[in-house]
């Protein structure tokens, strides 16, 4: 074996010996991919699986298990993968959303497909033909158009089927690095080949697989953060931790060792409760027990953040992930125009119908008048199949059912449903529709509802990530009822190049003024900008690092003098590396960090100057207390893995210069296509990293004014604060943290705990109303707290009024004896394991967050979208009605509301919070800008008329306090008492049930993950797209499907009544002078291409136009186009084009020699030619690929003649058609005059009625169009403008 393969072989296990299980690849050395079970297993999940559901719905019931019995997989390493017992009592990891697979394609999609009743229609009509008596053409040529459509049906549900597999392939090609007991050592495997049972390694920023418990994180507590954001859409990190007999292997001195963690683990069964697991975890080893519960759970979806690595057991995989279970269907949402359409399918049958009895009474009457039956042998070519003329009668009646099939456009449904796909695919290249910053483009995740963008009459949006940024910037604080508002045109602060923070002179000032002798009992203003700003800086989560998370795992090992990373091996030698337990062994264990003193003071390196507890400040009596200067240092971020026995450093120059013979190493940035080499500069900046972006921007903010949050691990924190007297400016204190109320939505605050010398000091931020109503009433009686309380109010009123998010902030000094029984109380309610346990966690906190003092507020700016404004005002131009539904507070709410032109300037705001308000407000006649309590959208729910009449009314609507269940009620509620087309509009996951409630729902791609993009029709990068998306695209496909439906139905009736005509003077026997193949092939192949082109390029006016003026929406909207009576209009417009169409050929040829056949080539290019110029007169905009389209068919349809003239015979099974008829027929002028005489005459009304139609009553298109024209004719002193022949515009 040679080296090359021999380092091979050893990368894939031990040294040139192959795993009795495992497959070797070479391109992809260290993936592990575990040989797969046999054959039989393949069969039973390719076609067995996909028939559970039915054996799950109509077999034999079985109780289930309470409760699962997970077993490790690592603890014998000799048994294949597919043996073991996980492997067949639980489901894979591979995720299939696909709705086929390759055996059930052709069966379930047929099954499908016949759902429709107009397939089952003409499966019916080609059953009825293969009856000799009933023929209309041969049996066997019937089929092929049916067979046409069901084949492209096919073909497109595949390909939407394939792309949902590619999809599910990205996922499940994911890589994780699982536990290998034979190599003992983590190893990359996709995710879909992971088992319920495996031990799996997840680094910092990679989602979670599949559901996991966790048994050890880089964290030497156990903590771990989370985003939850592709599960609930919230951006706010959550916090998990480790079980807690499993922390000790958390600490790098103690590494877990799998082939000795044995271990049972029992929990629930699968469910749809994200936030209920619950079970247990044996120790078999010690005996030990651990309760399980949604703490120590991290479910699929969730990305790892602020966490090194995690590692954990598998408990739920693939469909049985909560994910997966709760990731419900998308209903099918048909549009107007399919609804419509299929009214209108049914007068098309009467029609039919009525056509086939009147023939069929024409045939019978015919046949009595000859007295056929008498006298068969004197009529030549006549052939019967009855005794009687009735029942032949009834004979033709059914062969009329078959000849007159096509009034019912088979090829509808396949056609419309391309067009649409070209409308989505142009939309999709729509560059103003790009956003540039996020490499966003829209997508359209729902092919079957363009047109519905042209019929929206209710906007219903999100506010927060929607309207706005969801940007956190700092802007305003104000302390002590001090309004410090930053200067707008003061430049940003230096020090935090993450984000814009301006500050204010005066403020940033009074802070670096502070030192131990101004802090006393008399300057209580200087007490509360330091609580204030150390409040700010300490009460949250977020965590501080020198160096950013990175995980070991990726940095190789060395096994056997073979030194292995990524999917290389290298040789080196034994004296290039230092062997385990020496002074160069990587990575460096991590000492546990020691129980941190009370608050201290560190003086920094080059500052003599030390600062003792006795000059801190106080609100009432400042702290006495030692002083204990500690240090603090970063925890490493290179956390000892399992494998750390095999890792190892060693003097590398050896191995760089091999890898350097391959070509030299550098670091390569691409940038235009060139290369560049990626400079990366030095910096002691910490990192932060922080569960929301409210924390961040206020730590950020402290940093700026100089409170620069140091470090922080759950026994303290420490901050950098200013101190005039220090030499570098600057002094560090390191807080003991005692407790952490975290916060939720139940209290809407936060709190932290901490020693603060030999007192106890809690510090508070939360919702205004929470905090201030639970102020101590000794600080509202003095009159320092009255000022300051007042002030606060009038403050946060102006912040509100700007659209600022508020907070305030608290603290209060808690009395050791009343701390101590709190917390006696409080962990015993933490160790339950109750169902309330959450809501007795939340009123235990309110019993200590109370006699607080007030310290200040912030006021913290979620920006407005660029261009939200102008949408805004361009849909309400449009007649569109606004709403925005939020959770928002009222005043923030309004202001939102003002800023981004939600309400109109000219009408009045009023609030409806009773039904009082609604009485009051129905006596007055103007129109009003409504503001809709809860009360008020419980009353809209119920159907209240007044509160209907309220919401006609109003100009816009803004819904506050909106829960996402009050939010999907709403846009229910629209569509059911409204009856408007309603469009939803959301970024986050509780914008989920509103989008999926409403006709259209449109996803931001924001900063509260894809969970509303995936549940959306249209994906969007900003809210301003909306604008163009709706007036431009949505007035376009609207106008194109309306007009190219009605054409399709006149298209095919015109061909079904000159077949009917033609019965006149053929003794209704069914026979007509058309050809049968080419009417079976006229709808589906001549005349198909043309409206397709049409319905995906055509515009009707141009964009621009359409922008500049958005009242030109009001087409769509108000469904002008498809109406009743233009369907009434265009069947009467085909029966004059049919009459004319046949009587003209009919009275052109009349006592002539004409044959049967040359009639029919006449008649045939008569039908082609009115039908195409016909579609000219609609189309509005000529292109080329237009133009060539209808020139490319006007030559096709002569070629096919010509060519099926040569080669039709009855060996085929078409009829003998005698020789160059068509070329004979086209060789004469006369033929020519006809042809030309008869698409002029079948026009001429329509022409005619739209000329008068635009003088007397011309549509807004038109009127806009003549608009510009004159100004056009005024600025260039002619007519150079627009030209506007009247074959623009459309019946």
């Amino acid at each position: 074996m040679t080296d090359q393969h021999q380092n091979y072989a050893n990368a894939m296990g031990t040294s040139g010996q192959s795993t009795p299980y495992t497959k070797r690849h070479r391109r992809n050395s260290s993936l592990w991919v575990p040989s797969g079970a046999p054959f039989t297993n393949a069969i039973r999940s390719n076609i067995v699986a996909p028939l559970e559901p039915l054996r799950h719905r109509f077999g034999r019931q079985h109780s289930a298990a309470s409760e699962r019995e997970i077993m490790p997989n690592w603890l014998d390493s000799e048994i294949p993968r597919y043996k073991l017992p996980n492997y067949h009592k639980y489901c894979d990891n591979k995720i299939r959303t696909t709705k086929y697979t390759f055996w059930t394609f052709v069966p379930k999609n047929l099954w499908e497909q016949f759902h429709r009743w107009a397939n089952l229609y003409f499966l019916m009509i080609v059953g009825l033909n293969f009856i000799p008596q009933l023929q209309a053409f041969n049996a066997y040529m019937g089929i092929i158009p049916v067979a046409i459509i069901l084949a492209l049906n096919a073909i497109k549900d595949g390909i939407e089927d394939y792309r949902r597999k590619r999809a599910d392939n990205r996922i499940n090609r994911n890589t994780v690095h699982v536990w290998d007991p034979q190599t003992g050592r983590f190893r990359k495997m996709h995710w879909e080949l992971v088992l319920v049972g495996d031990l799996i390694h997840v680094s910092i920023d990679e989602t979670i697989p599949a559901d996991i418990v966790l048994v050890r994180s880089s964290d030497p507590q156990g903590t771990v953060f989370v985003e939850t954001s592709n599960l609930d859409g919230e951006n706010n990190l959550k916090q998990r931790s480790v079980l807690e007999h499993c922390r000790k292997y958390c600490r790098t001195r103690t590494p877990l060792e799998p082939c000795e963690f044995d271990v049972k683990v029992f929990v629930n069964t699968p469910d749809k409760r994200i936030n209920y697991v619950h079970g247990s975890m044996i120790y078999n080893t010690t005996g030990g027990t651990d309760l399980i519960n949604r703490e120590n759970v991290i479910l699929r979806g969730c990305q790892v953040r602020n966490t090194t690595f995690v590692e954990g057991i598998v408990l739920y995989t693939g469909k049985e992930t909560k994910a997966m279970l709760n990731n419900g269907f998308v209903r099918y949402k048909r549009s107007t125009l399919e609804r419509a359409t299929n009214k209108f399918i049914i007068y098309c049958v009467f029609i039919l119908l009525l056509m086939c009895i009147t023939g069929g009474a024409g045939s019978i009457t015919w046949l009595i008048h000859y007295e056929a039956h008498d006298k068969t042998e004197n009529i030549p070519f006549m052939v019967t199949y009855a005794a009687s003329a009735v029942k032949e009668g009834f004979i033709n009646f059914a062969s009329f059912i078959i000849s007159y099939q096509v009034l019912i456009p088979l090829a509808l449904y396949i056609s419309v449903e391309v067009i649409k796909l070209g409308q989505i695919y142009l939309i999709n290249q729509d560059l103003d529709l790009y956003y540039e910053e996020t490499d966003r483009r829209i997508e359209c995740r729902s092919l079957n509802i363009p047109e519905e963008l042209g019929q929206i009459q209710y906007v219903l949006s999100d506010k927060t990530g929607t309207l706005t940024e969801n940007k956190m910037i700092f802007r305003s604080c104000a302390v002590s009822g001090i309004d410090y508002e930053a200067d707008p045109s003061a430049a940003p602060s230096t020090d935090c190049s993450e984000q814009e923070v301006k500050l204010n002179e005066t403020l940033l000032h009074l802070l670096h003024q502070l030192d131990s002798n101004a802090l006393d009992d008399t300057n209580t203003d200087s007490n509360a900008l330091f609580y204030f700003f150390l409040n700010i800086s300490i009460c949250n989560t977020v965590m501080a690092h020198r160096k950013p998370h990175e995980d070991a795992i990726e940095h190789g090992y060395v096994e056997d003098e073979v030194f292995y990373v990524g999917n290389s091996a290298f040789h080196i030698r034994s004296e290039q590396y230092d062997r385990p337990g020496s002074s160069t062994e990587l990575p460096t264990p991590m000492t546990p960090t020691p129980m941190t003193p009370p608050a201290t003071f560190l003086q920094p390196p080059a500052t003599p100057t030390a600062i003792t507890f006795s000059e801190l400040p106080t609100p009432s009596t400042p702290p006495s207390m030692p002083s204990t200067p500690c240090e603090t240092k970063d925890p490493p971020t290179a956390i000892n893995t399992p494998t750390a026995s095999k890792q190892y450093s060693f003097n590398a120059s050896d191995l760089v210069r091999r890898i350097s013979s391959l070509g030299k190493l550098k670091f390569l940035k691409r940038d235009n296509g060139k290369a560049k080499r990626i400079h990366k500069p030095k910096t002691k900046e910490r990192i932060y990293e922080a569960e929301s972006p409210d924390e961040l921007c206020l730590v950020f903010a402290a940093k700026a004014y100089g409170f620069s949050l140091q470090n922080r691990c759950p026994e303290s924190v420490t901050v950098e604060i200013p101190n005039k007297n220090s030499l570098s400016g600057a002094i560090s204190l390191q807080v003991p943290v005692m407790k952490i109320l975290p916060f939720d939505s139940d209290r809407k605050r936060m709190s932290i705990i901490v020693e603060f010398g030999d007192r106890i000091l809690l510090l508070c931020k939360g919702a205004d109303d929470e905090v201030i109503s639970n102020l101590s009433q000794e600080f509202k009686k003095s009159p320092r707290g009255d000022f300051v309380i007042e002030n606060s109010r009038q403050i946060l009123q102006k912040y509100a009024n700007d659209g600022m998010r508020t907070l305030v902030m608290a603290m209060r000094f808690i009395p050791q004896d009343e701390y101590e029984t709190w917390l006696e109380n409080h962990e015993r309610i933490e160790a339950t394991c109750i169902d309330d346990k959450d809501e007795q966690i939340s009123q235990s906190a309110r019993l200590i967050e109370k006699d607080m003092e007030l310290l200040g507020v912030t006021a913290i700016e979620d920006r407005l979208q660029d261009g939200v404004a102008e949408t805004i005002r361009a849909l309400r131009e449009a007649g569109i009605q606004v709403w925005v539904l939020t959770g928002d507070k009222l005043e923030t709410a309004k202001n939102i509301a003002m800023s981004c032109q939600l309400f109109s300037p000219q009408a009045k705001e009023l609030l409806i919070d009773e039904q009082s308000d609604i009485d009051m407000l129905l006596s007055q006649g103007e129109v009003f800008n409504a503001l809709l309590s809860g009360k008020a959208v419980k009353l809209l729910k119920e159907g209240d008329r007044g509160m209907l009449e309220v919401v006609r009314r109003s100009a816009a609507i803004l819904c506050y306090r909106m829960t996402p269940a009050e939010k999907a009620d709403v846009v229910k509620t629209v569509k059911k008492h409204l009856k408007g087309k309603v469009l939803a509009v959301g970024d986050g996951a509780n914008d989920v049930p509103m989008i999926l409630s409403a006709d259209v729902g449109i996803g931001i791609s924001g900063q509260e993950g894809l969970q509303a993009v995936m549940s959306s029709d249209f994906a969007l990068a900003r809210f301003k797209f909306l604008r163009k998306l709706l007036l431009v695209h949505g007035h376009w496909c609207y106008y194109r499907l309306a007009n190219i439906m009605f054409y399709f139905l006149l298209r095919n009736a015109v061909l079904v009544f000159i077949i009917y005509w033609a019965q006149i003077f053929n003794g209704f026997s069914g026979t007509d002078p058309l050809d049968p193949l080419y009417c079976m092939l006229y709808p589906i192949i001549f005349t198909s291409v043309q409206p397709i082109v049409y319905g995906a390029c055509d515009q009707d006016v141009s964009a621009k136009t359409l922008l500049e003026e958005p009242r030109l929406y009001n087409k769509g909207r108000l469904g002008t186009v498809y109406k009743k009576r233009i369907f009434a209009a265009n069947m009467i417009d085909a029966v004059w084009q049919s009459l004319v169409i046949y009587f003209i050929a009919h009275l052109a040829y009349f006592d002539t020699e004409c044959d049967f056949w040359t009639f029919g080539f006449l008649l045939c290019s008569s039908l082609f030619f009115v039908n195409s110029f016909h579609l000219a007169l609609l189309t509005r905009s000529w292109t080329v690929p237009v133009l060539c389209v209808n020139v490319f068919f006007c030559f096709f349809h002569f070629g096919f003649f010509i060519f099926y003239n040569l080669i039709a015979t009855p060996g085929i099974g078409t009829k003998d058609i005698p020789l160059n008829i068509a070329v004979t027929a086209m060789s004469s002028k006369y033929f020519w005059a006809v042809l030309f005489v008869t698409v002029v005459v079948a026009l001429t009304p329509r022409f005619v009625i739209k000329l008068i139609q635009n003088k007397i009553n011309p549509g807004l298109v038109y009127e806009e169009a003549l608009r510009r024209k004159s100004r056009s004719i005024s600025i260039n002193g002619s007519v150079n403008g627009v030209s506007f022949p009247c074959s623009r515009f459309v019946l």
